[in-house]
């Protein structure tokens, strides 16, 4: 309901790289073609720099893919496809031959070694393929994708003879790879063997998420003795299950994962992704990416983001444990480009180089445990979360002055669980508007939980009257503003435009476009009519499963917050999904900074995971391209490119700019009229809320003043926790 508040306002900053500098962070370069980076910065590597192209070493040109493992007798072993391997070539063309690489990345040399139980013959998908290779123990072993969906193999004397398990994987899992530690597995961090794969059944089709697995290393061959995450508990370790059907995402960007290699840089005790970014003849030119995390299951940060690499990254790449210096900082990236075993020499620069950060924690721990309120906040100072006071109060006092009546009043600042900033009017409790829709979206969040719908269900099968003209309508489209649904009496009044109608439930006969999905039109009776459907499929007022699921498991005070409704609609109390018609949430900042601070927690509290974390991960990234035409002239308020499941997210507009071009990458906010704003900044470990009343007749705290703010708040940052 912000006509005002959604303008991105500077350049877009994010990384595209020459060759011969050092390489920014993924926010610090300007490019107009790069999206929005799925991770923020990472906390550790701070720059990268990229040996010049033309140092690039490439041989057995013709051949591609090129997974490997270090092995007992100091070799990189490694697997080929569609090709005839390293000169001398094999005289005839394989879809999978294999290779021993010895020597250093500046002197090193290929042999092939054909082995008539392995090798496969057959062009791209009709051939099956190494994805991943790893010894352990002195025993060789490889996925072979293109195997419906992957099939292992193992080998005893360094690949020239094979055998095959008897099972495969046929759910997920289309393009497994290893997690490379040391030679011959050395330096692993415990006993288990682990499993990467794009979530998707062929090495072909990109996923929106990573997945899992890990097996006892004495047990690879047994598949029941496979686990896949599927969560994390309140200590943010893994929780696990042998049902492959619960697998959950360890990494995700929509669309866009795809093959990998993750090997554990032992240096810098940092876990590295490398992540071709799918589209178009990889080898030759397209995007990569690297991404870091203290642990195998993340957080993972971003390293390194380009959609357009000064090379071709080719379909797969990874970086050898083998060729890493032993401080870490010095490594070489084998990769396929131009169909050949590529080599490039990387430099990274961590936190600890650089003064300005030298208060970082190199290995990524956290230097405050997050704590969770109990009927109430418990206060801190800043010093004591790592905040410089008075430039704390500096940058409250900025905003201040740029608020209406009722300044800095409902100000709420939350680091790490405790409070170290208040207003003196911070209970009192008021309509928020378009905040209430990330209420409703999270509503959405938990029936997927369990199971009741997906983000496809389609909102005819819960709404008869939706049939007739908006039967394609899912509630997808309902939590992106992509539905197109249109109410009879939707006409403006006034200065409110879009989506006034009274009748929210009562379907105009003509949608604002169709199909949904092909724009974007942010609407307040689509929004009520979603929260109508929400109602069906939860069987009850979507206010009573929040208060029941979320309200009242994170102590938010019931005197101190409501939800306005309809009243019965069709038998079942209506909910108002929008904020509009003075039908939102009412809420305090107090009672609201404990709803930031559960996303903050991705969904846990205290222990409990009240929401998946994965929908929490999803929900707060970009969700509507910028690329998407505008769907109606009076929608008003633009979130193509900032926008996802009813979240506004620091992504980049049609325009090029970046949201909040002065605040971390991975802030995102739930915003209502009257510069009600709530804030979550997963790399600050900080929710920051600021309620009033005052846009109406002061006007809108723009994005600008917010980028402002919140950059002067980071500025009064001494002490940085571990990215989330």
């Amino acid at each position: 309901m912000r006509a005002n508040v959604f303008k991105t306002l500077t350049t877009l900053m994010v990384l595209t790289l020459s060759t011969k500098a050092a390489a920014q962070p993924a926010s610090m370069v300007p490019s107009k073609l790069s999206p929005t980076l799925p991770y923020p910065a990472s906390p550790v590597i701070k720059d990268v720099t990229w040996a010049p192209k033309d140092t690039i070493v490439r041989k057995a040109k013709g051949s591609d893919n090129w997974p490997l493992t270090w092995a007992d007798d100091d070799s990189l072993y490694t697997a080929y496809g569609d090709g005839w391997g390293f000169d001398p070539k094999a005289p005839e063309k394989l879809s999978l031959g294999f290779a021993r690489v010895v020597g250093q990345p500046d002197d090193f040399s290929g042999i092939n070694i054909r082995s008539p139980t392995g090798e496969q013959k057959g062009d791209g998908a009709s051939g099956k393929k190494a994805s991943g290779m790893l010894m352990v123990d002195d025993v060789l072993y490889m996925w072979v994708r293109n195997a419906g969906n992957a099939q292992l193999a193992w080998s005893t004397d360094h690949a020239k003879t094979w055998s095959w398990c008897d099972w495969k994987f046929s759910i997920s899992f289309g393009c497994p790879t290893f997690l490379k530690f040391g030679k011959n597995y050395a330096g692993a961090r415990d006993d288990y063997v682990y499993i990467y794969s794009h979530d998707a059944d062929s090495a072909y089709t990109p996923a929106d998420r990573m997945v899992l697995a890990r097996v006892p290393k004495d047990q690879i061959l047994n598949r029941s003795a496979y686990e896949f995450f599927k969560s994390l508990n309140s200590r943010r370790s893994p929780l696990w299950t042998k049902d492959i059907k619960q697998r959950s995402a360890v990494f995700e960007d929509p669309g866009r994962c795809y093959r990998s290699g993750i090997s554990y840089n032992a240096g810098l005790k940092r876990y590295l992704w490398c992540q071709t970014i799918p589209g178009g003849d990889m080898r030759y030119r397209g995007g990569f990416a690297i991404y870091d995390a203290p642990e195998p299951w993340g957080p993972w940060t971003t390293v390194f983001f380009t959609l357009d690499w000064d090379v071709g990254p080719g379909e797969t790449s990874s970086f050898p444990t083998k060729w890493m210096s032993s401080d870490g900082r010095t490594l070489y990236l084998v990769f396929s480009g131009e169909d050949s075993f590529s080599v490039r020499k990387v430099t990274f620069a961590v936190a600890a180089d650089r003064a300005s950060d030298k208060a970082e924690d190199v290995s990524g721990i956290p230097s405050h445990p997050v704590v969770f309120p109990g009927k109430d906040w418990e206060e801190a100072t800043p010093e004591s979360q790592g905040l410089d006071s008075a430039k704390l109060a500096a940058a409250v006092r900025y905003l201040g002055s740029n608020s209406g009546r009722d300044d800095i009043r409902e100000l709420v600042i939350i680091r790490n669980g405790y409070m170290i900033w208040r207003g003196d009017n911070i209970d009192k409790v008021h309509g928020v508007w378009s905040l209430t829709k990330s209420f409703t979206s999270t509503v959405l969040g938990l029936l997927i939980d369990d199971g009741k719908c997906t983000l496809d269900t389609l909102a005819k099968d819960c709404l008869p009257s939706m049939v007739k003209a908006y039967s394609a309508v899912t509630l997808r489209h309902f939590t992106t503003m992509t539905s197109g649904y249109y109410a009879m009496g939707d006409e403006p009044r006034g200065g409110y435009a879009h989506g006034p109608s009274p009748t929210p439930f009562t379907p105009a006969a003509t949608p604002l476009f169709s199909p949904p999905g092909s724009k974007y039109a942010y609407w307040d009776s689509a929004m009520n009519q979603f929260a109508s459907v929400l109602t069906r499929i939860a069987s009850e007022p979507i206010e009573d499963l929040f208060k029941r699921r979320v309200a009242d498991a994170i102590g938010m005070n019931r005197a101190k917050w409501d939800w306005g409704d309809f009243g019965e609609v069709e038998g079942i109390v209506v909910n108002g999904g929008s904020g509009n018609s003075d039908k939102h949430v009412f809420i305090s900042a107090r009672e609201l900074a404990r709803f930031g601070h559960l996303f903050l927690n991705r969904g846990n509290w205290n222990g409990r995971q009240l929401l998946s974390a994965s929908w929490v991960n999803t929900a707060t990234k970009v969700q509507v391209p910028a690329s998407l035409p505008w769907g109606h002239p009076e929608s008003g308020i633009d979130g193509r490119g900032v926008y996802s499941f009813n979240w506004w997210v620091n992504g980049v507009n049609p325009d090029g700019n970046r949201k909040w071009p002065d605040a971390p990458i991975g802030a995102y906010s739930a915003s209502g009229y009257n510069n009600n704003d709530m804030f979550v900044v997963p790399e600050w470990n900080m929710v920051i809320v600021r309620l009033g009343l005052d846009e109406g007749t002061d006007g809108a705290i723009t994005d600008a003043v917010y980028s402002a703010f919140l950059r002067k708040v980071g500025e009064a940052i001494t002490q940085s926790p571990a990215a989330k």
